[in-house]
């Protein structure tokens, strides 16, 4: 597989949902697939996600380290990247400014990464539905009143 060039997320209009990384990570069977990922995944060229800043860096973190464990290989990594090309994303621009603030408060308060709660913390602030697999951004979620997408 070439390089993959730049990505340049891009949308046309308003985020509809917070996409959380266990997603990608389930269409490109780099762990097990729900039926919740695959309706999701068919509605995805549709769809407007809101996502925070470190969603590239933490999606990238999470593939490397499967592929250094050697579930994953290189090619499979490398196409799970590509495969996000078309999809519309709006990357949030203030999560650096707060975490150290809301999003470190929600990670105590919900037993969570700073990562996952960035993803929650993203969800309460632009009123949005959050789009993940993971159980326990699911139940932080449920618990801070952030509903979870329906495809």
């Amino acid at each position: 597989m070439p390089p993959l060039a730049p990505w340049r997320p891009v949308a046309y209009q308003p985020p509809q949902l917070v996409l959380h990384i266990s997603l990608p990570l389930e269409w490109d069977a780099i762990i097990p697939r729900t039926q919740y990922a695959t309706d999701l995944a068919f509605q995805m060229p549709n769809l407007v996600s809101a996502v925070p800043t470190l969603w590239s860096r933490h999606l990238a973190d999470v593939v490397l380290l499967l592929e250094r464990a050697g579930r994953v290989t290189r090619r499979v990594a490398d196409t799970c990247f590509a495969n996000l090309y078309p999809y519309q994303v709006v990357i949030d621009p203030e999560t650096p400014a707060i975490a150290w603030t809301d999003i470190l408060a929600l990670a105590r308060l919900h037993s969570l990464s700073i990562d996952d709660a960035a993803y929650l913390e993203l969800a309460l602030r632009l009123n949005l539905p959050l789009a993940t697999t993971d159980a326990a951004l699911t139940r932080a979620a449920n618990a801070a009143g952030v509903s979870i997408f329906v495809p």
